[in-house]
């Protein structure tokens, strides 16, 4: 299991996310971005924080992990997304081999920090 923070627009470059925050991302995609294989090019830039895949008891731990990083630099994150026009979400990540019900258990403390970005929470299964 792993949790995301992406950060996306256009027409924004995502390095200055870097220089911004003073967090450095796991991944950085730039719009025209030229992918391997028959993908199109990367049709928007994102900045990325990303967890290792971690086996945890549930995905509030995931979720802490994340926000550790990002939750001290919250008010630079939502003053530069602000002014950019820029959009946040959060993605839960669950491999099959994880608990069913692993994924489904948040604490009222990791809800109320995912809800002050104000992002869609989306999993990907």
């Amino acid at each position: 299991m792993s949790a995301w923070f992406v950060v996306t627009g256009m027409k924004f470059s995502p390095f200055d996310c870097t220089a911004h925050f003073g967090v450095e991302p796991t991944e950085v995609l730039t719009e025209g971005e030229i992918r391997p294989g028959k993908r199109p090019p990367v049709p928007h830039s994102s900045w990325t924080v990303k967890t290792q895949k971690i086996r945890a008891g549930n995905s509030d731990e995931v979720f802490q992990l994340l926000l550790g990083v990002i939750w001290p630099k919250r008010q630079m994150i939502m003053n530069y997304v602000k002014e950019h026009e820029l959009k946040i979400t959060f993605v839960l990540c669950a491999a099959q081999n994880d608990d069913e019900q692993a994924f489904l258990s948040l604490s009222a403390e990791t809800i109320n920090q995912i809800s002050y970005f104000n992002a869609p929470l989306h999993m990907d299964i």
